[in-house]
């Protein structure tokens, strides 16, 4: 029986080791310049970019707050964000109008600039199989300078996929396998109240949530146009931001009032998760936990928390001086 009780011990612990050991969560640490704290702490306001006012690095921690690694140390390298494979890290460099976008392994070694000096990155998105990414940018051309870029991480060579400007605005994506770009079903844009853009597409490509009239709006993109058009259900809940769908498409995390919040595909069970004020979240590999940025109560500044996929279990990560966002978890 002791015998018994020590081995599912040994074995619970070496479980627990490895879940540490393969789970890691990258994110922004920022902290103000000299210049940025007088104008904005001192003065209470300022017109400068944020390049001028804050140092801006890309770190790692793992997820029992030990092998934290700064990985740039350029003071302008923010929004890191995990290849699907664990194996890369993508990010943006440099102030705007001069943004550029880069590709790194996971220790920071080998960093490598894939788009050089854009007027602006929107945003982009790794392909699932870690062989590209689909970069939103605004490009440099005075007529359609909203584009969406393919790039591979392998050679750098850009193509763009195409020059519908309104495509840009996160309605080309990736297929939910290997590296195919689908461009939008003009059936299912039409379907959509007009003006809608940067829909956050579920990784089975099933769904799509939007922000409608300030309220989170979810479609089905199978039916949605085909005829009849998306229409309210009059429960959608406010929101601020739309964050993440979990790993399986079931649920998708957004932001009401700051709040982290939860809700499930078909637009049911919503869950205000971190009952404080945060800036950022996303879901665990496996989406039974959820990483966020809020503050401790005690700083003003931002910390990475942890917490069960119901809301339940918060842990405190990081305890620094530093603000923290932009975290992504592999």
């Amino acid at each position: 029986m002791l015998k018994s009780f020590k081995f599912s011990l040994v074995l619970f612990i070496l479980l627990i080791s490895q879940f540490y050991a393969y789970s890691e969560i990258v994110f922004t640490r920022s902290q103000f310049t000299q210049k940025g704290f007088e104008d904005s702490i001192l003065k209470g306001s300022s017109n400068k970019g944020w390049w001028e006012l804050y140092s801006r690095d890309i770190c790692r921690i793992d997820l029992d707050g030990t092998d934290f690694m700064q990985l740039t140390k350029d003071g302008v390298s923010y929004y890191p964000k995990w290849s699907p494979d664990g194996q890369k890290i993508a990010y943006l460099s440099g102030p705007t109008p001069k943004i550029s976008l880069y590709v790194m392994d996971s220790d920071g070694s080998k960093k490598k600039e894939l788009l050089s000096s854009q007027m602006d990155i929107y945003e982009f998105k790794w392909s699932p199989d870690s062989t590209s990414i689909l970069v939103y940018l605004k490009s440099k051309r005075t007529i359609n300078p909203e584009e969406t870029w393919v790039v591979s991480i392998t050679n750098g060579v850009s193509t763009k996929q195409m020059g519908i400007s309104d495509w840009a605005r996160g309605w080309n994506h990736w297929a939910p396998k290997g590296a195919t770009v689908i461009n939008p079903d003009r059936r299912l844009m039409d379907g959509l109240p007009a003006g809608t853009m940067w829909p956050q597409w579920s990784p089975d490509g099933l769904y799509i949530a939007f922000i409608h009239n300030g309220k989170l709006a979810i479609a089905d993109t199978a039916t949605t146009g085909r005829p009849e058009k998306w229409k309210p259900s009059k429960e959608e809940p406010p929101c601020d931001k739309i964050g993440d769908w979990s790993p399986d498409s079931s649920k998708i995390l957004f932001f009401a009032a700051g709040n982290v919040c939860s809700i499930n595909a078909d637009e049911k069970g919503v869950i205000n998760l971190s009952m404080s004020r945060s800036t950022d979240a996303c879901w665990s590999p496996d989406g039974s936990q959820i990483a966020y940025t809020s503050t401790d109560g005690r700083k003003s500044n931002t910390e990475i928390f942890i917490m069960n996929a119901d809301g339940t279990g918060h842990i405190q990560l990081t305890n620094t001086n530093y603000f923290h966002t932009d975290i992504d978890w592999k």
